[in-house]
């Protein structure tokens, strides 16, 4: 008989970290760095792909932790962020990297599957930020990219 043990851990109090000074915006092809973040895989490699052919700088990771620590690490310009993830809701990656990073914050993208009758989504609008529903429209995502990318 297999036994199967349980490893329980906990999410780290990302509030007590200290990085230290943040990197910053030094070229403008800075501009086009994006930071995604997804659980799903096809989902990354997809929207990595169409985003580098269109001249996006894109570095893409599985999970909010990876996302934390590469904006602790690295200078992005946008962060197109799920929302749901099996271990914390993408919100909670959200409100850390505003408090490192509020401009990052302010340039982030929400994509969802998600119902608009769900109350993690019913959040995420009362935050102002573009949510888009998957499959995500192309002309939605570049329109609200060139925005963000243009500092506008």
């Amino acid at each position: 008989m297999d036994k199967t043990s349980i490893i329980e851990t906990e999410i780290p109090d990302l509030s007590t970290l200290d990085p230290g000074p943040r990197p910053t915006l030094k070229t403008e092809s800075d501009r086009r760095k994006i930071l995604l973040v997804d659980d799903d895989p096809q989902m990354r490699e997809f929207l990595a792909a169409m985003l580098s052919r269109e001249g996006y700088d894109v570095f893409s990771v599985p999970s909010c932790l990876d996302g934390f620590l590469h904006v602790i690490r690295s200078y992005y310009h946008c962060m197109i962020l799920d929302l749901l993830f099996p271990d914390v809701d993408g919100l909670f990656l959200h409100e850390q990297v505003k408090r490192l990073d509020p401009d990052l914050g302010v340039r982030t993208i929400l994509i969802t599957g998600s119902d608009e009758s769900n109350p993690l989504y019913q959040r995420a609008k009362e935050m102002k930020l573009p949510i888009l529903k998957k499959p995500i429209s192309n002309q939605r995502l570049f329109k609200v990219l060139d925005r963000f990318c243009a500092g506008k």
